[in-house]
């Protein structure tokens, strides 16, 4: 539960050894390239950080240059093929976690080009014969139409040879042929609508009509059809007798759409025999194809001298082993060396790689919509889920409706993995506290509560939402002082809203509020003692406020200072008035959880009211679960935006900076 330890790894090779290293690399999937922005300049600056670290007396200047990539490489075309054979073949296009003894080389991943010629013949023909059924089909259900409307008697012959009218048969989209029923009145032909075609995997489900007109009108007719997109059939190419009858015929295509459907059984067979024998061979080239690739791109990051090539990025300390093993067999005369990051800040900053149990890993997903936590600060994940969960519990207490959630969280697992994961946790989160609220559905007469009603004490729950803001608050301020001093900003440590000055001011507030309220009841004797020293603290802590950029001279040296932000005295006096009004809203915006838990009730109690309203058990059946879909969607989704801004504008402003580089290796995984 923190952010994993970087070091700078720097490697100096040989030009030899510059595939197999650069494959590897890939293959390790854990080094991050920083600075991708300007790779040149961080491969300059980690270079020479190097150099003068491996020897300290050479002052001769060592000439760098970008590596000169290797542009053979089709990598779209390769990438095009293996897109058109997945998709295809519906092949699982995760490659083979495999490796091999060298880079791939072009001539390995020429091997595709036949593969894709047989995949393509076979994609060819299914969809020729798709199209045969697809038209036969057509020519069936037309058949079949005039069959059954008692027209089997008539010859082909004497349709084909009308005299004063033309007619075509053929296709019309659902929209077009409502479209052409619109304007019936308006045109000279005669729609006779045959019914409805199947819907396909490559085509939509469309209109089978034979549209006949006067010869004298067949050009407008035409152009009527071209504008709707009317897709044309000819009656099928094949020995027809000048005796043939719609019934007949119809048996004859019968018999031979039944012969193309074994036609289509067979090649089916055809290709999953090819899938099967092929299926593994495809996904090694893909894997290679990746790994090919993938080394042509980080070549953009190296940089060369006579002799050797380098290259430097960041790696999580748990992963340096298993690079510096597997490099060393492969490259045994390569030079590695491996820093802390807060050694190479100069050069760029960390990454940074949250590392949480599998009860607070979905909470990163949130966490990175605000920011990506910086290298150097503590992980607030831990923090944020806990108190994300205890909020929403809170807010949505109850043990049914938390139930729905569990349940919405497993079906999208698979889906949305970091969704589910946060929707099953504050689901769990919502059936304790309706457990502890004692409701269920909005039900509070099934279960007995465990601690307490909100509707029946409004006044306890909105001042224990209060304190617990108030504990949460402290509990921020200490967090974001050990960030502070981690970061060694001893500034803003002493002397900012929210450091040392500002934790001071805010316990000083407290205390004198407190000393108010209770004070001359408790204490009598002290509480004025009280009152002025809290309130002499608190001036105290506005005049260090307000004094911030003289006293940061004080711990910062003169270069530090000099490039320090100095805002005038205006702007410093209504940023110390916002700061204290600060205080003292961040605290009583806490009071949305208690109102919230309030509010939750009393939505229910009004849909129960509806429902009896009705006067009968079904409307007040109907009424209590309509309530309970509108509850636990629109109030659910209102509660987690709640609890996301008090994490957002309570929290994470006190101790929470951002602004850190996600780390982002070259691996497969991500291509």
């Amino acid at each position: 539960m923190a952010v994993e330890p970087m070091k700078l790894m720097s490697g100096v090779f040989l030009k030899k050894d510059a595939s197999a290293v650069l494959k590897e690399i890939i293959i390790q999937g854990s080094l991050h390239i920083a600075d991708k922005n300007k790779p040149s300049d961080f491969t300059i600056k980690a270079f020479e950080r190097l150099n003068n670290n491996l020897d300290k007396d050479n002052e001769e200047s060592i000439s760098l240059s970008p590596f000169e990539v290797d542009h053979s490489l089709d990598s779209r075309k390769y990438k095009q093929q293996f897109l058109e054979i997945f998709d295809y073949l519906n092949i699982d296009n995760n490659p083979q976690d495999q490796k091999t003894e060298n880079r791939p080389s072009l001539e390995e991943l020429s091997d595709i080009n036949d593969l894709y010629t047989e995949v393509i013949k076979l994609r060819d023909f299914e969809y020729k014969i798709d199209h045969e059924l697809i038209n036969l089909q057509l020519y069936v259900d037309f058949l079949q139409f005039f069959t059954e409307k008692g027209a089997g008697d008539i010859k082909i012959k004497d349709i084909r040879n009308l005299k004063f009218m033309n007619y075509v048969f053929g296709t019309l989209s659902q929209d077009a042929y409502k479209k052409l029923k619109d304007n019936y009145e308006n045109i000279k032909d005669i729609v006779v609508h045959a019914g409805r075609t199947s819907a396909t995997h490559h085509t939509q489900s469309e209109e089978l009509v034979m549209v006949f007109s006067p010869l004298s009108k067949t050009s407008d007719s035409k152009n009527i059809l071209k504008s709707l997109n009317f897709t044309p059939l000819e009656l099928p190419d094949f020995e027809e007798n000048d005796e043939d009858t719609f019934s007949s015929l119809l048996a004859r295509m019968e018999k031979l759409l039944s012969e193309k459907n074994k036609n289509k059984e067979d090649f089916i067979q055809k290709k999953n025999l090819f899938v099967q024998k092929n299926s593994s061979k495809i996904k090694s080239l893909y894997y290679n194809y990746k790994v090919a690739d993938l080394s042509t791109q980080i070549e953009g990051y190296i940089a060369q001298t006579d002799h050797f090539f380098f290259i430097a990025g960041f790696i999580p300390i748990s992963k340096i082993k298993d690079m510096e093993r597997s490099i060393m067999e492969i490259a045994p005369e390569t030079i590695l060396t491996f820093e802390d990051a807060d050694t190479v800040k100069d050069i760029a900053p960390a990454p940074t790689k949250l590392k949480n149990n599998t009860l607070f890993a979905p909470f990163e997903t949130l966490v990175n919509m605000y920011s990506v936590p910086n290298y150097n600060e503590k992980d607030p994940t831990p923090f944020f889920a806990i108190t994300y969960m205890l909020f929403f519990g809170m807010m949505f207490g109850d043990v049914g409706q938390g139930l729905i959630l569990v349940l919405a969280g497993l079906l999208l697992a698979k889906k949305i993995p970091s969704l589910a994961g946060i929707a099953s946790r504050i689901g769990v989160s919502s059936m304790i506290f309706g457990f502890l609220y004692g409701s269920v559905f909005g039900i509070e007469n099934i279960i007995p509560s465990l601690l307490i009603r909100p509707m029946e004490e409004v006044n306890t729950i909105l001042i224990a939402a209060i304190c617990l803001g108030i504990v949460l608050i402290l509990i921020a301020y200490g967090i974001g002082l050990g960030n502070l001093a981690k970061r060694k900003d001893k500034v803003n440590l002493y002397f900012d809203k929210n450091g040392i000055t500002g934790l001071l001011f805010y316990l000083a507030f407290l205390i004198f509020i407190v000393n108010m309220i209770f004070g001359k009841r408790i204490i009598p004797q002290f509480s004025p003692i009280l009152s002025i020293i809290t309130a002499a603290v608190m001036i105290i802590a506005c005049f260090i406020l307000f004094m911030k950029p003289a006293l940061a001279a004080k711990v910062l040296t003169a270069e530090e200072y000099k490039h320090m932000e100095k805002p005038n005295g205006v702007e410093r006096g209504f940023e110390l008035f916002e700061t204290i009004m600060s205080f003292f809203t961040n605290t009583l915006s806490f009071i949305r959880v208690g109102a919230f838990a309030i509010n939750h009730v009393g939505l229910f109690m009004a849909f129960h009211a509806l429902g009896q309203m009705t006067g009968s058990t079904i409307g007040n059946a109907v009424m209590l679960i309509l309530g309970n879909i509108i509850i636990i969607v629109l109030e659910g989704l209102i509660v987690a935006i709640q609890s996301i801004r008090l994490e957002y504008y309570e929290l994470f402003s006190r101790y929470f900076k951002g602004e850190g580089v996600s780390y982002d290796p070259m691996n497969i995984k991500k291509f």
